[in-house]
């Protein structure tokens, strides 16, 4: 196995988990526009708490934002290592 296939290999797992947080996020956030008036009409909400409901879909990018930026400062961004200063 060359150097060129294990560095991808490398790269393939932080790459597929990055890819898949980002697609959560905007899965959360596309069809958040649509689920908001039935929520809206089903739960009788007003405009406050529909306002909360949105607010929550944000919710995500605090709770896989440090796990992915930790990630990254253990495994290094392109194989590099991120140094203290």
């Amino acid at each position: 196995m060359s150097a060129i296939e294990k560095k991808s290999q490398k790269i393939l797992v932080p790459l597929a988990f990055v890819g898949l947080m980002f697609f959560s996020l905007g899965f959360a956030l596309g069809i958040n526009s649509f689920l908001m008036p039935v929520l809206r009409n089903s739960l009788s909400a007003t405009g406050a708490q529909s306002n909360l409901l949105l607010a929550a879909t944000f919710l995500p990018f605090i709770i896989f934002g440090i796990p992915c930026f930790l990630f990254i400062l253990w495994n290094g961004f392109w194989g590099y290592k991120i140094r203290k200063r």
